[in-house]
């Protein structure tokens, strides 16, 4: 597309946006923000898929809040919820591993059991590139990044932002004066260097799904699926 536009630019509700082909005034429960409604869940493009043959699976973020009693597994073959705080895991045999290369791996695993002949739906959705509060740590920010991008954008000096000027941030009102988005103004962005560290962390995360994805593509032309599969690679808000 040339113009994409999120009607909503908040994560949950865009993630629920394209689970359900719904808008948020439609899919929510007004009451009960942000619960989605059942009759949408029911929609679900996932559900639709499973109920018409194909085996699905979903592995990685969830960020849809249903009514009570809903069971986000029940809704697929294979489900497995991944988050990020903290984005390296720990695995059981002390090793580390950042979570879009795990998600991606628990991605090949799902297409390497793939039964011959019957068609599927894979979702892999990644909590990179969401800047992560409660890991920030010296030379990534709030960026931790895989280590597929490791050295990425070293030679790089990023330009300021035109929005960076005090000017414009001295004409909001109050309340987005007072939005965490200032505080996280403070930790990361606030002095020249902080911005070149999250910036370049930033990027290389970004790489880092490039990265991953270019090993699903490899798994899927080894399993001798590449030409029938179609990949939608998108995101929920892409920070507006």
């Amino acid at each position: 597309f040339q113009n994409a536009f999120v009607t909503t630019s908040v994560c949950w509700v865009s993630r629920a946006v394209v689970l359900t082909g719904q808008w948020a005034r439609t899919h929510v429960q007004r009451d009960a923000v942000p619960v989605v409604l059942p009759q949408a869940i029911a929609m679900m493009f996932p559900v639709q898929l499973r109920a018409a043959g194909y085996r699905t699976g979903h592995i990685g973020k969830w960020h849809l809040q249903g009514p009570p009693g809903f069971n986000p597994a029940a809704q697929y073959d294979h489900y497995e919820a991944i988050f990020r705080s903290p984005y390296f895991k720990t695995l059981p045999d002390g090793t580390r591993r950042h979570e879009t290369d795990l998600i991606v791996d628990r991605g090949i695993e799902f297409i390497q059991s793939q039964p011959k002949g019957q068609p599927f739906c894979l979702n892999l959705w990644f909590n990179a590139t969401h800047a992560e509060d409660n890991d920030r740590r010296p030379g990534a920010g709030h960026y931790p990044w895989p280590p597929s991008a490791d050295g990425m954008y070293d030679d790089q000096t990023i330009p300021p932002p035109r929005l960076s000027d005090p000017a414009l941030y001295a004409a909001h009102p109050g309340f987005l004066k007072e939005s965490i988005n200032r505080e996280r103004f403070f930790w990361g962005y606030d002095t020249p260097e902080k911005f070149q560290t999250n910036v370049r962390a930033y990027y290389r995360m970004v790489s880092g799904i490039d990265h991953a994805i270019g090993r699903v593509v490899a798994a899927l032309e080894r399993a001798g699926l590449a030409d029938n599969t179609i990949i939608v690679y998108s995101s929920d808000n892409g920070y507006y």
